[in-house]
């Protein structure tokens, strides 16, 4: 069994707000031509649900990703123009993802 090297491993941090920002916009920019005149560059997503979905899922971009896709499948489903905390809340509920965050 080999051991990785201390000096080959690398630590990687928890995301920050504005880490989860870019990648939500990121990601979105991907399925879109351009954002909304006006629009936020994470929207559907209001800066709220993007700082919800970003404690939600541990700071961990995977797990943000995820849950953002669950967020975004049923808002559409739901013809939501605008995805708030309450939203993103309610929706992973319903896949009994609980969290006990408050975003203010």
């Amino acid at each position: 069994m080999e051991r990785i090297s201390p000096r080959d491993r690398i630590t990687l941090t928890p995301f920050a707000i504005d880490d989860t920002r870019q990648l939500l916009r990121l990601r979105l920019d991907e399925a879109r031509k351009a954002t909304p005149g006006g629009r936020s560059e994470v929207y559907p997503f209001t800066d709220d649900a993007v700082r919800y979905l970003h404690e939600a899922g541990s700071r961990k971009p995977r797990t943000i990703l995820q849950y953002a896709g669950i967020v975004l499948e049923d808002a559409a489903a739901a013809k939501l123009d605008q995805v708030d905390t309450n939203d993103a809340k309610r929706i992973l509920g319903r896949y009994c993802v609980q969290t006990q965050i408050d975003v203010a």
